[in-house]
């Protein structure tokens, strides 16, 4: 009888006064930090990936490399740039640059030292929910070391999930904190985490909803649903306004639900959902991006609608076993938001969306397996030494996968040995080896690979025909470029290398003025764009106080040598502007002091 009494005390709710951690317990969450670093230790030598953490704007983007300013953090507090609006995640990249400059190791890093930590806070939360060691550990283990979350923490431009999922966990710490003694400031600061984790990713509006499911199971409280909904009403209000911001940002960036199919979309997020609990169990052959598959059998999507059925009603049928409804629903709930109804982006799936969600399966199978064990006290044994093995043999993998994060190359080479027709990778490594010395046919090799699969890829038109321009065959390389204007007319990109392309070409500069133009139109706060366009400007007769202009205005946004230095050059063709020519001089040497061509010309136009 002592026996059950004891079973029943660990599955309680948490005591009003638990005592303080055991030395136990410290040494495990010790034990859970010491492997993260030790297991992702590598990263200190990877490189930067092409794919977005050079490309996209908010990871390395001009604003980004200045570190921390005051414009800087209005826009990241401001910016919906390329359809997303994460501000804590745009400040902690500002953060990286301003502390550590481009050393790529250290980026990364930051990001191994948030998920160590978001790892022992979710052992601490388990563990003083339930009562329950071993359970809460390997939970918090497998949320570690799992294969499938290499991606979120080896890939610097996934900072969001490790941001999103650190704030996640303070959060939930916090309000086990309010659940014991509630009052207005303890929910005052779950309220606050809570936006912290929303402002890092927008999946993070399913949190309120996780909120309840914890009163359910772990915490066990005595309020009926209707009341804990009513409770986290605020909550509830704090994300419905993250997500109308999100809305708002995808609908302007041009992201939205109809990339494919409504119901190839419905048929592959059943799939999807049922994938992902395998992969969990089998994690092999993982990539940095899965193609969308040309066509969907019919019987897959009907087989694991019936799968998926059926765990949910065995799950809601074992609601005597909490941990069981809870975990489930937990996995349906958090994945709902990226299990690709609503489309971003062209990928079929992706490991990092499991991030989150794979913490809901880890909790049936921990306390699944330690209820069992408490039932059959002969299974203990075996369970141990299975339980030690799989998580050595998790460490391991994710260990392993870690190493094909190295570099782009590595990267995307794994990808197209694992996965099929896979243009993404393909494209991603030839714009990879596209500024290696020595390896520009090879770059177009890939990007005609990309090009055969999807014609209508017009990252891939721009890319190869970038790659034809730097190889001088000017007729190929402007016929790609137009194809890819042609198919993404809002591309900064494919204008500025068209443009450059005409003005390699006799006879087109106004075509080349015009294409110069429009990519300053779509991108206005490019310091690029503006120069490209105030060079040309200084070139043709008549135009130079624009081109003044637009030089200025790529100074204001990036003040490199170049720009400050072309500028002395433009001003000095205006009379009477000599002085702020030598200004520019001036700025441009103290940039790069051993510049002879900079000293000459200041020496010519010094004062009398």
């Amino acid at each position: 009888m002592g026996k059950h009494a004891a079973s029943r005390k660990s599955r309680a709710g948490p005591a009003p006064n638990r005592p303080r951690p055991a030395m136990q317990d410290i040494w495990i969450g010790a034990g859970l930090f010491a492997t993260v670093l030790l297991v992702y230790a590598q990263v200190r030598h990877f490189e930067f990936i092409t794919l977005d953490d050079l490309s996209s704007e908010w990871v390395l983007g001009p604003m980004t490399r200045r570190g921390i300013t005051l414009p800087g953090l209005w826009w990241a507090l401001t910016s919906g740039a390329e359809n997303w609006w994460f501000p804590l995640t745009r400040f902690s990249h500002m953060l990286d640059c301003e502390l550590f400059g481009l050393n790529s190791g250290a980026h990364h890093f930051t990001s191994v030292l948030l998920h160590a930590v978001s790892t022992v806070v979710l052992f601490a939360f388990f563990r003083r929910a339930t009562g329950d060691l071993w359970p809460s550990a390997f939970v918090a283990f497998v949320f570690a070391m799992h294969p499938l979350h290499v991606e979120s923490v080896a890939w610097v431009a996934e900072r969001k999930d490790v941001l999103c999922a650190f704030f996640w966990m303070w959060t939930l710490w916090f309000y086990l904190r309010y659940v014991r003694r509630p009052d207005r400031r303890r929910y005052a600061v779950v309220a606050l985490f809570l936006c912290l984790s929303l402002m890092s990713k927008s999946m993070a509006v399913s949190l309120p909803c996780v909120l309840v499911l914890a009163d359910f199971w772990p915490l066990r409280r005595p309020i009926s649903i209707a009341a804990s909904i009513r409770e986290k009403l605020p909550l509830f209000a704090l994300a419905a306004a993250a997500g109308v911001i999100t809305i708002i940002c995808a609908h302007q960036g041009g992201a939205g639900v109809a990339t494919f199919p409504l119901a190839m979309r419905l048929e592959n997020a059943l799939i999807r959902y049922v994938l992902y609990v395998a992969k969990t169990f089998w994690p092999a052959n993982l990539a940095v991006y899965y193609p969308y598959p040309a066509s969907i059998p019919a019987w897959q999507p009907l087989m694991c609608a019936v799968v998926l059925a059926g765990m949910t009603v065995a799950a809601l049928l074992l609601r005597k076993h909490r941990y069981l409804p809870a975990g489930w629903l937990w996995y349906l709930g958090t994945m709902a938001l990226v299990i690709g109804v609503v489309q971003s982006g062209w990928q079929a799936w992706a490991d990092r969306y499991m991030y989150i969600p794979m913490i809901g399966i880890s909790v049936m199978l921990a306390w699944g397996i330690a209820e069992a064990s408490r039932c059959w006290p002969r299974t203990r044994t075996p369970v141990t030494v299975i339980g030690v093995g799989a998580c050595l043999a998790m460490a391991a993998a994710a260990y392993n996968q870690l190493a094909y994060w190295q570099n782009t190359e590595t990267l995307f080479a794994r990808a197209l040995a694992v996965t099929d027709r896979n243009y993404m990778a393909h494209n991603s490594l030839g714009a990879y080896l596209l500024d290696r010395p020595g390896r520009l046919p090879e770059a177009i090799g890939h990007f005609e690979q990309a090009i055969r699969i999807d014609p209508r890829n017009a990252v891939a038109q721009n890319d190869l025909g970038l790659a034809l321009l730097r190889m001088d065959r000017l007729p190929e390389a402007r016929e790609h470029l137009e194809t890819a204007v042609r198919l993404k007319p809002d591309s900064f990109e494919s204008h500025n290398n068209l443009a450059a392309a005409l003005l390699r070409t006799p006879g087109r500069m106004d075509d080349a003025l015009a294409e110069f133009q429009a990519a300053v139109r779509i991108r206005p706060d490019s310091a690029e764009a503006h120069y490209n366009l105030g060079a040309m400007l200084s070139k043709m007769p008549g135009r130079m106080p624009e081109a003044v202009q637009h030089l200025q205005a790529a100074l204001q946004i990036n003040p490199d040598f170049d720009t400050h230095y072309a500028l002395a050059v433009a001003l000095l063709q205006i009379p009477g502007r000599t002085a702020e020519a030598r200004v520019q001089l001036q700025a441009a040497l103290r940039l790069k002091p051993d510049s002879q061509e900079a000293r000459q010309l200041l020496r010519q136009i010094a004062a009398p």
